[in-house]
Formats: C-alpha cells, sequence, structure tokens
C-alpha cells in the first residue's frame, strides 16, 4: 500500500483505506473510486490522506470508464423486491442459444490459437454484449441454465459459465453496464490459456493446492494469447483475468501476491471460478453441498466478504437447484426458477415431479412465499437420488 493526499487520488484508483484526521489512524474502507463525486465526498469528509493499493506490473485503469464500487459508497437498500414473472419457455430456449452460441465461439477460437491463427476479436465483444445484455434483463434465468446443467470438466463451458457468474456478480454489486461486460470478458478469458494445455491435466488446476509447473503456465500462456489476439481487451477485463488465480493469503499462482496487491475484479473472478471448480467435482452435484464448500475455502485463500455477497447474489436456493417441497405428507420435486433476497428459503419453483407416487407430472409455477402456498421446502435434493438428468429435464420441461 502507499500513502496519498486526497487531492491526489484519481477516478480509477484502488482506495484500500481512508485516514481519520482525528485519530490520524487508517479507516477500512475499500474500493475503486467510481468518479469524481466520491473523492468531493471524501473531502467534504476531511479526508486528506488514504491508501491505494500499489500494483506496479497492473496495468492502468481505463479512467474513461465510470467505476461504481459499492464497498466504498454504501446505496440505501431496496426493500422493495421487483415481482418477476414466470419465464417461458421461448426465453429460456433463446438464453440457452446463447450460452451454446458462446461456446462454440471459444470453441473456435482454441482450434485457431492452435493452429497459429488470427482470431476474430470482435467475436468476443460481439458475445460478451449478448451474454451482457441477457444478464441485465433475465440474470435468474441465466443463473438456471448455468447451474441446472449437468455439470462437467468441459473447459469451454467453464469458462461461459464463469463469464455469466461474474458479470451477474457484477451487476449484484451495484456496477453499471459498461463493468458488468468486463466482468463477463475476464470471465470468458480467465482460462484461454488452457486452450495450448492437455486437457486432461487441466481439470483441477486451481483446486489443486500445489500446481503443476505446467499449470501454473496457462497464465504466462493466456497473457501472450491475449497480448497478440486480444489487444484491444480493456485493462480492467485483461488484469481481473491474469490475476484470477492469485489468492488472498498468497498461495495463488503465478507470483504468489497477497490481499491488496490483487485486483478487485481479480477477486471476483477467483470466487465465481473457484465455485465453479468445486461444482464440477462428481460428488458435488447439490448447489448448497458447493456453497458449503466455497465458504470454506473463503477462510483460507479467498475474501470471506465478497464470498458472503456471492452467495448473497445467488440465493441460499439459486435457480437451477433441485429441491424437495412438502404440504403434511404430499411431497414434490421442484427445480427453482427465482428467488427473493427478502425470503430466501421461499423461491418461486416449477414443480415437475410427484415424489409419493414416483412419476412425472405436468410442470406447475409455484410462489412459495405466497400466503397462499402451503408448499415450503424441505431441502436441497440431489438429481442422482431421483436419477434425474437436468440436461434432458431441461430440454423436456423447459425449452418446450
Amino acid at each position: 500500500m502507499i500513502q496519498i493526499d486526497v487531492a491526489d487520488l484519481k477516478v480509477g484508483m484502488q482506495v484500500t483505506g481512508v485516514i481519520d484526521p482525528k485519530t490520524k489512524g487508517s479507516v477500512k474502507r475499500c474500493g475503486v473510486v467510481r468518479n469524481e463525486d466520491v473523492i468531493q465526498q471524501l473531502k467534504n469528509k476531511g479526508i486528506k490522506q488514504v491508501y491505494i493499493s500499489h500494483l506496479p506490473d497492473e496495468q492502468p485503469l481505463d479512467t474513461s470508464v465510470t467505476l461504481n464500487e459499492a464497498p466504498l459508497i454504501h446505496k440505501k437498500p431496496n426493500n422493495k423486491e421487483k415481482q418477476t414473472p414466470h419465464i417461458k419457455a421461448s426465453q429460456y430456449s433463446a438464453l440457452d442459444r446463447a450460452l451454446s452460441e458462446s461456446k462454440k465461439v471459444f470453441e473456435n477460437y482454441s482450434k485457431v490459437i492452435n493452429s497459429n491463427g488470427q482470431v476474430d476479436a470482435n467475436e468476443s465483444i460481439r458475445i460478451s454484449n449478448l451474454l451482457t445484455d441477457n444478464i441485465i434483463l433475465d440474470k435468474d434465468s441465466l443463473i438456471l441454465l448455468t447451474l441446472a446443467k449437468n455439470q462437467n470438466s468441459d473447459l469451454f463451458e467453464h469458462l461461459v459459465n464463469t463469464g455469466v457468474l461474474s458479470g451477474i456478480f457484477a451487476k449484484s454489486l451495484g456496477y453499471d453496464r459498461t463493468i458488468i461486460q468486463h466482468l463477463v470478458l475476464a470471465g470468458l478469458f480467465h482460462d484461454i490459456g488452457k486452450v495450448l494445455i492437455p486437457k486432461q491435466l487441466t481439470h483441477t488446476a486451481c483446486l489443486n493446492p500445489e500446481p503443476s509447473p505446467l499449470i501454473k503456465g496457462h497464465i504466462a500462456l493466456a497473457r501472450d494469447i491475449l497480448n497478440r489476439q486480444f489487444p484491444d481487451m480493456p485493462a480492467i477485463s485483461k488484469t481481473a483475468a491474469l490475476q484470477s488465480c492469485q489468492r488472498i493469503n498468497g498461495s495463488g499462482y503465478p507470483s504468489g501476491r497477497f490481499k491488496n496487491d490483487i485486483s478487485f475484479f481479480a477477486k471476483i473472478i477467483a470466487i465465481v471460478d473457484q465455485f465453479e471448480m468445486i461444482r464440477s467435482q462428481q460428488d458435488m452435484d447439490s448447489t448448497l453441498i458447493v456453497l458449503k464448500a466455497l465458504l470454506s475455502e473463503a477462510d483460507k485463500s479467498l475474501s470471506t466478504p465478497l464470498v458472503h455477497q456471492f452467495i448473497k447474489c445467488i440465493g441460499s436456493y439459486p435457480p437451477g437447484t433441485l429441491v424437495l417441497i412438502q404440504q403434511h405428507q404430499t411431497q414434490r420435486l421442484a427445480l427453482v426458477t427465482h428467488f427473493y433476497n427478502s425470503a430466501p428459503t421461499k423461491p418461486k419453483v416449477k414443480v415437475f415431479y410427484n415424489v409419493n407416487s414416483k412419476h412425472y407430472i405436468k410442470t406447475k409455477n409455484m410462489d412459495l412465499s405466497s400466503p397462499h402456498c402451503g408448499f415450503s421446502i424441505k431441502g436441497a435434493s440431489s438429481p442422482k437420488a431421483f436419477n434425474i438428468d437436468m440436461s434432458k429435464l431441461l430440454n423436456q420441461y423447459f425449452f418446450t
């Protein structure tokens, strides 16, 4: 950290603490300066000096972008949650096509990069625009489609999922569309170097406490790919992608950065990446189990406050979670489609299976928060427990 006068503070700098003018002690108020108003507010409060993170090898932030760093300037909470209508099958299908199209773009990028060709960088802008638009319009359905599908070790699906969830996380923190798209880009490219590493070696790279030198080399490969193939990528996106395997306790790679020496946006990508990597393990088929594992990791190497913010963002029962609901002795299986921050255990669900008689039923939308609904969640359920293929379930009951 370095100490500077508030008069020297610029938009885009990452503040790690402010100096109380009375006690001369440091008060922890972290965040990126989003605009000149933030600087003026500090001056109005009599703040003369602040600490900023010193990132010697990080590119300067694009100061033409308006940053909205939630931890620095808190917004008043909105206690009135907007009621969202149940989404139609055609909308799910359109969102699923957008995800599939994004995956195909990166499959093609891999082929071109491995053949030493030149990629069409504009495709990444088009795809990040498409995903950002959908995040702003319907984040819950994107969470559902990202989390409900059978998770596997496919690199390109992992890139798209990380891009989508990072953008959704950024939206929940109050960022504007530009920053959301920057985080989508960072998530899409955070593991791009792995296209040059044999597939069988990359599956659990960031979960391994001591990755091999070859795996650690994917960051250097990514840096080379981004410099050669995507020279106009925003600095925020590039830095977040290249620092995504850093950890706040210094255990990450390639340079073992600590806490405030890691880009705030890289910490976001790291959390989403870790969530996705944990979820890809075969025995982690319940999202709640994954979230508990993520919390455990937060105590070691991730930003604990940000992990809690992420869980709040996707919900205790995120869209895409299979839940067992019950009314007296009647039990049904349902898929969470929307959650309320004000009532996290009473989401909207789509019911599709009669547990008592063990057969599929005509789907029914149900709002568990409604006072007229007699059902409540008994707990999250594993698709394996009922021999359910989630991809087939979505195709049969959600896309038609």
